[in-house]
């Protein structure tokens, strides 16, 4: 949050090699889809590519959905980076549909990626923002609740409506 790239990055390191020292499958998982975003964030989208590449790799439990959607999620995201949002909505489209049936954070997580995408493409209005909203109010997902909140002020400032751009 502070900016501090190199510290992040060697700290989600020490995490992934504690994780797959330890034999920590479904941890070092996320670890690597972790520092992939991380790698997104700041531009180093083949390394990102890398890092979802060795997480998918490791196929984690194809019961748990909130895996899965992360990996599609680290994927659509290196997509838009670089600039192919055909791509990047193909992975958010596909995150989604294997969440249809679900209202918890891996829905939510997708709806996510589904606004930005559209946020990205200069879409002002969403329906997957509406729910992302209505799911990130509930009280047990704080913190994607508030992502999904932040998105929607950027949605309401981008069409100049202020009334919306507050977080409540």
């Amino acid at each position: 949050m502070a900016g501090e790239v190199p510290l992040a990055r060697e700290l989600m390191l020490q995490n992934v090699e504690a994780c797959r020292s330890r034999g920590l499958v479904p941890r070092l998982f996320q670890a690597l889809c972790n520092l992939a975003l991380l790698e997104v964030m700041v531009g180093q989208t083949d390394r990102a590519d890398m890092l979802v590449t060795e997480a998918v790799s490791l196929r984690p439990s194809l019961k748990a959905l909130f895996p899965r959607v992360q990996a599609q999620t680290v994927q659509a995201k290196v997509a838009q980076r670089r600039g192919d949002m055909d791509a990047a909505r193909r992975g958010a489209r596909s995150a989604l549909e294997i969440t249809s049936h679900d209202e918890g954070p891996a829905r939510l997580l997708a709806l996510l990626m589904m606004s930005w995408t559209d946020l990205c493409e200069g879409r002002h209005t969403s329906s997957v923002l509406m729910e992302s909203n209505q799911l990130g109010r509930r009280g047990d997902m704080r913190l994607l609740g508030c992502q999904a909140l932040g998105v929607g002020a950027w949605f309401a400032a981008r069409r100049h409506d202020p009334s919306e751009a507050t977080l409540e």
